[in-house]
C-alpha cells in the first residue's frame, strides 16, 4: 500500500521565487530564508508572518546565516555578499553594514563559523575556475588563509560545496570539501598563519558533490 505523503501544519506563504535556503535562529524563534529572485524574508516562527522582507541582491541569494542575533549574512549570484543589521526593537527595514565582493563562479553556497573567541568565519570558492577555498574574518574584516589545497588540485576540479566542522581549539578550523570530481577533503587550517594540513580525503562519488553534512 503506498504511503500518503505528509501533511503540512503550514506553509510560509511569501516568496515569488524558488527558495535556495532557510535557516533557524535565536533559538528557533526566528526563521531566514532567501530565493532565486534576491529576496530576503525573516519570519517569527510563532505567527508564521515576515518580520522584514526586502530584496537584498540583484540576483539569485544563495544561501543566508545569522550570526551575534542581529547580524544577517547574505550571498548573492550578483557576486556580493552582504552583512545586515536587523534592528528587531524598531522593525526599521535592514541595513547594510558591510560589503564582500567575491566570485560566485559554481554557486558553491558558503558556510559560517562562530569560534569560542567570538570571531566569525566565513568559507567560501577562491577567485576563478578553482577548486580553492578562502577563509574570511567578519569580526576583523581580514582573510585568514586563502587559497587552500594542494597538488592535487586539477584532479579535484571545482569546489562545490564547504563546511565547517566543529573544534574544541580555538587557534584552528576544520573545513570539509566536496569537489566536482566527486571527492572529499577534510583540510585544518591555523588561523594565526597560513598554513593548512590535509586530514583526509577520499572519492565518494562519481557525480558532483553538492553538499557536506
Amino acid at each position: 500500500m503506498q504511503r500518503l505523503p505528509p501533511q503540512a501544519d503550514y506553509i510560509f506563504r511569501g516568496h515569488q521565487d524558488d527558495v535556495n535556503c532557510v535557516r533557524f535562529f535565536n533559538s528557533d524563534k526566528y526563521i531566514a530564508s532567501c530565493d532565486a529572485g534576491g529576496t530576503v524574508i525573516v519570519w517569527l516562527f510563532q505567527t508564521r508572518r515576515p518580520v522584514f522582507q526586502w530584496k537584498a541582491h540583484t540576483a539569485s541569494c544563495l544561501c543566508v546565516h545569522v550570526y551575534n542575533q542581529d547580524k544577517l549574512v547574505s550571498q548573492g549570484r550578483d557576486d556580493r555578499i552582504y552583512v545586515w543589521h536587523l534592528d528587531f526593537a524598531t522593525d526599521q527595514s535592514p541595513q547594510v553594514v558591510y560589503t564582500l565582493p567575491y566570485y560566485s563562479l559554481n554557486f558553491c553556497q558558503l558556510s559560517l563559523y562562530q569560534t569560542k573567541v567570538d570571531r566569525t568565519l566565513i568559507c567560501f570558492p577562491s577567485k576563478g575556475d578553482t577548486p580553492l577555498v578562502d577563509i574570511y574574518d567578519l569580526t576583523d574584516q581580514r582573510w585568514v588563509v586563502q587559497s587552500i589545497g594542494d597538488q592535487d588540485n586539477a584532479k579535484r576540479r571545482l569546489c562545490m560545496t564547504v563546511q565547517f566542522l566543529p573544534c574544541d581549539n580555538d587557534d584552528v578550523v576544520h573545513l570539509l570539501v566536496g569537489y566536482e570530481s566527486g571527492d572529499a577533503a577534510l583540510w585544518q587550517c591555523h588561523l594565526g598563519s597560513t598554513e593548512t594540513t590535509l586530514l583526509w580525503q577520499a572519492h565518494l562519488h562519481d557525480k558532483p558533490g553538492k553538499s557536506t553534512p
